[in-house]
């Protein structure tokens, strides 16, 4: 992996923290997990559908799903 691989993926993985820390404190409702989704999607689509981003973002959005259950 290149160093700018490496830069690229801590960019999108930080992206993903962000999205996860704003949706923990939210009371989840259908439409927010919905939403929550759609963000996921995007980060993965802007990294070029990088495998370790998609396992990463389903990993969180099933934590906010476990804890919100």
């Amino acid at each position: 992996m290149t160093e700018e691989e490496i830069k690229l993926l801590a960019k999108w993985t930080a992206q993903l923290w962000e999205l996860y820390k704003k949706y923990l404190k939210v009371d989840m409702q259908q439409w927010d997990f919905d939403a929550l989704i759609e963000e996921l999607q995007r980060i993965w689509e802007e990294s070029g559908r990088e495998p370790l981003i998609l396992d990463m973002g389903t990993a969180f959005a099933d934590d906010i799903e476990r804890r919100k259950l």
